[in-house]
């Protein structure tokens, strides 16, 4: 059973990482579908240890007076069963029990904890507890009500409900949870994959299941300790209220609830999310926290107002799916729904309903055509909001505003004295430093604003025109400053810079604006001129410059696809950081840039197939991350680069013939990796690393002869890449591409000296991650259809090769039935194209 979520992106290939000067974004983990057996942060080397994947053939017979049926999911540390009760009733249950080996002291709480919750509460919408017990191996299990229903977002969908027969379903969802509430429970993890919708006498019911992470208002759950703590995050990000984003040890009451299900209800009425999954799957924990905690999703009503054609595809499909056309179902959430929703969004907890009872009946009155307790915020109120986030820029701003007027007024009218208007003139030069540095210290400039700002505009003429401000009020600010003034003009030279930086980004396609950076840059190097002349400090001159010959040089590698004009660039970066170390030997602002020109010219070299000037590059790099790592061994950017200099120090040694010398390097690299993990469970960055040292361990390894070791090491980068696409669905690097690179190497496990036998087990594992919501196949998109079709190939190949014909036909047609849905991809056309061949060759009647 699955729910839904919006397409992933497609992000490029897994590879070893390519770090890039302030590039701090953290990784995050998440709740899977079954939140109780959720991954704990902190758990130390066994984080990024190995990962046993549970077998069919693991599979108990029985477990107490319970027949095992078959597995019906299964995450981190449990698994669920379809299991028949014979007596004292015939019925089919889902039975839940801890995996062999996972039953440590906090996931057994946590276990107790979700069959006390259910234990406490009988409700027809909420699953049913039966019975509990202990295996024969002392594993704690608990037997509950066998739900044969689907997520709300699907049930809805599929039925094509209008806006009034979801409102009606999500009225059901809102009497289960008052029914946990008045019991003292908060689910603390509602989401559609926990509310499933299954038929009875024809009327569809909701059914709320997974309490696994629930808290209680009233008494501990569990006997045991059971605490959330403080730096973790726990719940699902896209339906996380703020309080729990702020992953603090605060009191999280039952308005958290009636948030998620605001993100429910904003789903179920417009079949997207309010923040873009892409949004939250490309950042951190700390950004996800920010967005979650500071930014305003646009209304219902005008989320698909954006004149895009895959804002309109979605627009029209959303309208179909509703049984309505699109301008109909702007009007239909216009008003009430909106007013309903983004109360329940509120920010503040005290502004949104006080509880499920609450929205329950402005549900009813929306139905019975009645005003709603919810209402349109003032604009006072919106006033306040904005200025509260943005008070430091909006302080600033409104200083020089002041100034300027005063100033032109005052000085207009009663003509005051040339040393009046110039301490005024001064002043507002301090006023404008100032916004300076809140844009820059903060992040929360003009370019910030802009994103604000746009929410609360319907037409792309008025969203092109706010984008401008930022190059409007750096120009204005340039035209109104004395070259004189150093310290305002060196902070303009790094604020042309970094609008160079957003306006052109190899990382994001939808930032390669080269003319506008371009423009952005020459503003920045004649600031950088007048500076020179004017005697400003040297050392942050060559810094700046070096920072944008770095710019030029990734625009000439990774656009322009020009080496040696990287080459150049990065060259001349060099020579002007060297010169600022010789300055200031200590600034590690100064070698952490030229540690990353070393990164960068090695990149260039290794590229041009030069192993040996690259080798001597990435050593320059390894030296200078060293001697940072010696100097603050805390920072773990900077031990993440020296691990990354290992690997490549390794690789180039590889490729000039020293094995040796690459073994030892690749396997220095995965220790710092694996200790960066220990430190830092919860980002992905830090596993997907260790992964990939697995992954170029095992290569070495296996090129030397030594296949056990090999083998090991394959099966270790295989169980973290899956456990990265499992633990983390909003990352789609982790369910995109790093899931398609480890997918494509369970081929090697016979190659390394394993069976054939633990070559399909892999496929079989990584097939049920594919059939997760976020590999999203079934609605066509890459890589999700096209990795599929490639697993059930493979899947196939195998099964006939180990004498298994019948369940060798069966997984091939089952692709072959995923093939006539139409195909966009080349990849898919491919795989579809092996299939056929494949059973026409060992399965229709021509072949036998």
């Amino acid at each position: 059973m699955t729910g839904e979520t919006d397409k992933p992106d497609t992000p490029n290939p897994a590879d070893d990482p390519t770090v890039q000067s302030g590039m701090h974004g953290d990784g995050h983990g998440v709740g899977q579908d079954d939140p109780t057996i959720q991954s704990e942060a902190g758990t130390g080397a066994g984080t990024a240890g190995t990962v046993r994947m549970f077998s069919k053939a693991d599979a108990p017979k029985e477990i107490g007076p319970y027949k095992i049926i078959q597995v019906l999911g299964e995450g981190g540390f449990g698994i669920v069963y379809l299991a028949e009760q014979t007596k004292p009733v015939r019925r089919k249950v889902a039975l839940k029990v801890i995996k062999p080996g996972m039953d440590t002291a906090s996931v057994i709480a946590r276990f107790e904890s979700e069959r006390q919750a259910l234990a406490i509460m009988d409700h027809p919408g909420v699953a049913k507890v039966f019975n509990a017990g202990t295996t024969d191996q002392g594993l704690p299990y608990f037997v509950m009500e066998y739900i044969k229903g689907v997520p709300i977002t699907v049930h809805c969908d599929r039925h094509k409900l209008d806006i009034r027969g979801r409102v009606g379903l999500m009225m059901q969802v809102c009497e289960a949870v008052l029914h946990a509430h008045q019991k003292g429970i908060i689910h603390r993890d509602l989401k559609p994959n926990n509310i499933l919708v299954e038929y009875n006498d024809s009327r569809a019911l909701v059914k709320v299941i997974d309490f696994g992470i629930a808290k209680s208002l009233n008494q501990p759950l569990t006997e045991k300790t059971l605490f959330t703590r403080e730096g973790q995050m726990i719940g699902t990000p896209e339906y996380m209220s703020p309080e729990q984003a702020e992953m603090t040890i605060q009191d999280i009451d039952t308005r958290s609830d009636i948030y998620s299900i605001g993100v429910i209800l904003y789903q179920v009425l417009t079949g997207s999310l309010p923040f873009e999954a892409e949004t939250l799957r490309s950042a951190g924990f700390a950004e996800i926290a920010r967005i979650i905690r500071e930014e305003d999703p646009p209304k219902p009503s005008t989320k698909y107002q954006t004149k895009s054609e895959d804002a309109t595809d979605r627009s029209r499909t959303a309208a179909e799916q509703r049984m309505t056309d699109e301008r109909s179902l702007t009007r239909l959430l216009r008003g009430d729904l909106d007013w309903i929703v983004m109360k329940c969004l509120e920010k503040e907890r005290i502004r949104r309903y006080d509880s499920a009872g609450s929205l329950l009946a402005d549900l009813q009155h929306y139905l019975d055509d009645e005003p709603v307790e919810a209402g349109p915020p003032s604009i006072a109120y919106k006033a306040s909001k904005f200025a509260r986030r943005h008070r430091g820029a909006l302080v600033a701003a409104s200083l020089i505003l002041l100034v300027i007027i005063a100033g032109s007024i005052i000085s207009t009218m009663f003509g005051i004295s040339e040393a009046r208007q110039r301490r005024i003139a001064e002043t507002e030069r301090d006023a404008k430093s100032a916004l300076l540095d809140v844009e820059l210290a903060h992040s929360a400039g003009l370019s910030k604003l802009v994103d604000v700002l746009v929410q609360r505009v319907d037409s792309l003429e008025e969203t092109a025109g706010l984008a401008r401000l930022q190059v409007e009020h750096l120009d204005r600010v340039r035209a109104s400053t004395p070259d004189e003034d150093l310290e305002v003009l060196q902070q303009l030279a790094k604020a042309y810079l970094e609008l160079a930086r957003n306006e052109w980004t190899a990382r994001n396609p939808s930032f390669r604006d080269w003319k506008a950076s371009e423009a952005a840059l020459a503003e920045s190097e004649q600031l950088l001129a007048v500076l020179n002349a004017a005697g400003a400090s040297r050392a942050q001159v060559l810094y700046l410059q070096a920072s944008i010959d770095t710019h030029r040089g990734d625009h000439a590698r990774h656009e322009l696809k020009d080496q040696d004009g990287a080459h150049a660039f990065y060259l001349s970066s060099l020579e002007g950081m060297e010169e600022a170390v010789k300055g200031d030997p200590g600034n590690e602002d100064f070698l952490f840039m030229m540690g990353m020109t070393f990164a960068n010219l090695g990149s260039v070299e290794a590229k041009r197939g030069d192993h040996e000037a690259a080798l001597e590059q990435y050593e320059r790099y390894r030296e200078t991350f060293a001697g940072l790592v010696s100097a603050d061994s805390s920072n773990p950017l900077y031990q993440r680069n020296l691990a990354v200099a290992l690997g490549r120090c390794g690789n180039s040694s590889g490729k000039l013939g020293d094995a040796a010398a690459e073994r030892e390097l690749l396997q220095e690299s995965l220790d710092v990796r694996r200790r960066l993990v220990e430190r830092f469970p919860e980002q992905n960055r830090q596993l997907r690393d260790v992964a990939l040292a697995h992954y170029f361990l095992a290569s070495r390894l296996h090129k030397d002869g030594d296949t056990t070791e090999a083998l090991q090491h394959i099966r270790e980068h295989l169980g973290l890449m899956e456990q990265l696409a499992w633990l983390n669905p909003l990352d789609a690097r982790a369910s995109g591409s790093d899931l398609r690179f480890a997918h494509g190497n369970i081929w090697l496990i016979p190659e390394y000296g394993g069976t054939r036998s633990e070559q399909l087990e892999f496929y079989e594992r990584f097939h049920e991650r594919l059939l997760s919501p976020q590999a999203d196949y079934q609605s066509g998109s890459a890589p999700g259809l096209g990795l599929l079709l490639e697993n059930l190939g493979a899947r196939s190949t195998l099964l006939l090769d180990l004498g298994r014909v019948e369940e060798a036909r069966s997984v091939c047609e089952e692709g072959l039935g995923l093939c006539e849905n139409g195909l966009d991809t080349e990849v898919e056309q491919s795989n579809c194209s092996y299939l056929r061949e494949f059973h026409d060759s060992h399965f229709s009647s021509a072949g036998g």
